[in-house]
């Protein structure tokens, strides 16, 4: 063979790269025995091998294949390009998610190879990797009772929301400790003992509490006010007991409502209606997914009445008494142990109860001595003493219905017979004036009295004490003015007692 023939297959060799230079090798490898030509053209062969190495070389890449859950979707030039875009994508999944941590649900798998003259692919590959790449966050569910409430970003802010959820339905200073399914609630705070102030000594939830690990598309994440507020319930119509110290301005603040909207929830009631212990009355509150139990102590101070002793006194008329020892209430600490479910007492126990100060016992001496009687038809003088200062009939152009007495040193009045009495209080320009019934269709009245010691419907004897004369009224002066009736008509007094 030629060297021109050698020349032309070796410059198409080297166009050809390795597989030419192979199949060179393989042409002349039977023509080496040609002698000094032959050894010639192998030594120039392999060298020209070398150099085609180092293009070849030169020309391969290495590419990574990119596999998702083993499929190929094509060739990247670096793990690192591929990382930049899925870390963008986590990025946004988390902000879309309230902060969760964002990862990829996929398995997903690098895999190098060296390729000659190959070609990465890289948009070819995210695009692959947006249709099939599932980015989820590592989020939690709130459960109650096997309900789900609602998905949030981790464990931290589910018990954040029982807590917050459980103290405003107890109405005490609680949080969640979020140990076990049923949970127990912790004091957030010790405040100071206020007298009658209630003390928080057990708390813990009636419902089975899970907080559950959940992977979930990012929009799946709830706001975390949207869950407080489904786990706060909805608002409604409720019953609530009225219980000792319970005011219309206490229960609307308790249940966070205005004084106004519970009056409308209650017609019949007013800003001055006095409630009763035990009456019930409707609220509006929220009907919570949780219940919350507490055990609280509470120490009250409440009157002891004081007992009354009566004794008789034969030297004082019947109908006449005086209080020989004045009743004061004693005062006794009772402790309440109480069973509250969101907030609303369901037990009370008695589980002390001691006197403070006791009661002092009230005496009081009853007459027992029996009245005289006046003559029939006859009263007495109203008075201890004294005359008339003005006496019955026309004067000054206006008629006068009655006696004024006066000029007494003891200004008790009595009453002049016996009888019932009909009125005991304030009348206009009469002042003080007490009435008294008696017998035949009588009638007597005392009027401007500065004190009156008796009252309606009393009976009274003749000669009991009934007040004291005074200068009420439209009074000139301190004196009683005195009337006596007839069947509804003005008598003249002097006909009835003797002048003084």
């Amino acid at each position: 063979m030629d060297t021109e023939t050698i020349r032309r297959r070796l410059s198409a060799a080297w166009g050809e790269g390795k597989r030419g230079w192979r199949a060179a090798v393989a042409f002349l490898r039977p023509r080496r025995r040609e002698g000094a030509l032959a050894a010639l053209i192998t030594a120039a062969l392999v060298a020209a091998g070398f150099g085609a190495d180092r293009y070849v070389e030169a020309r391969t890449v290495t590419l990574y294949r990119v596999l998702v859950d083993g499929e190929d979707v094509g060739a990247a030039s670096s793990p690192d390009a591929v990382d930049a875009w899925i870390q963008s994508r986590l990025r946004q999944a988390s902000a879309r998610a309230d902060g969760a941590r964002a990862v990829v649900a996929n398995a997903l798998q690098f895999r190098a190879e060296r390729v000659y003259r190959g070609q990465a692919d890289d948009a070819g590959v995210l695009a692959a990797l947006d249709e099939r790449l599932a980015v989820k966050v590592e989020a939690v569910r709130l459960v109650v009772d096997g309900k789900t409430i609602g998905i949030v970003k981790n464990r931290a802010a589910a018990e954040a929301i029982v807590g917050r959820v459980a103290a405003k339905v107890a109405r005490e200073p609680l949080v969640y400790d979020g140990k076990a399914k049923t949970v127990k609630i912790a004091r957030l705070s010790a405040p100071a003992p206020k007298p009658e102030a209630e003390t928080v000594v057990d708390a813990a939830l009636k419902n089975d509490v899970e907080i559950v690990p959940a992977l979930v598309d990012p929009e799946a994440v709830d706001d975390e006010a949207v869950v407080e507020a489904r786990l706060m319930g909805e608002d409604g119509e409720a019953k609530v007991v009225i219980r000792p110290g319970d005011t219309l301005s206490g229960i609307a603040a308790r249940y966070n409502m205005k004084l106004d909207d519970l009056l409308a929830l209650n017609p019949g009631l007013t800003p001055e209606t006095i409630l009763q212990i035990g009456q019930e009355i409707l609220v509006r509150r929220a009907k919570p997914e949780i219940v919350v139990q507490t055990e609280t102590t509470k120490t009250v101070r409440v009157p002891v009445p004081y007992t009354t002793r009566t004794i008789e006194d034969a030297s004082l008329y019947k109908g006449e008494r005086r209080v020989q020892q004045p009743g004061k209430d004693g005062v006794k600490e009772i402790t309440y142990r109480l069973t509250r479910e969101n907030g609303d007492v369901v037990e009370e126990t008695v589980v002390d109860e001691r006197v403070i100060t006791p009661p002092v016992e009230a005496v009081i001496v009853v007459g027992t001595k029996p009245r005289p009687s006046a003559p029939a038809g006859q009263f007495l003088w109203p008075t201890r003493g004294g005359y008339i200062t003005s006496g019955y009939g026309w004067r000054g152009g206006k008629f006068h219905p009655a006696v004024d007495i006066s000029g007494v040193v003891d200004r008790t009045i009595v009453a002049a017979a016996a009888g019932t009495v009909t009125f005991a209080g304030w009348d206009g320009g009469y002042g003080h004036l007490v009435k008294i019934r008696h017998a035949g269709g009588y009638e007597t009245w005392y009027a401007h009295l500065a004190r009156i010691d008796v009252s309606a419907g009393q009976p009274v004897g003749q000669g009991q004490p009934i007040g004291v004369m005074g200068a009420t009224g439209h009074a000139t002066g301190v004196h009683l003015h005195f009337e006596i009736h007839h069947n509804g008509q003005a008598q003249d007094p002097t006909k009835y007692v003797g002048r003084r």
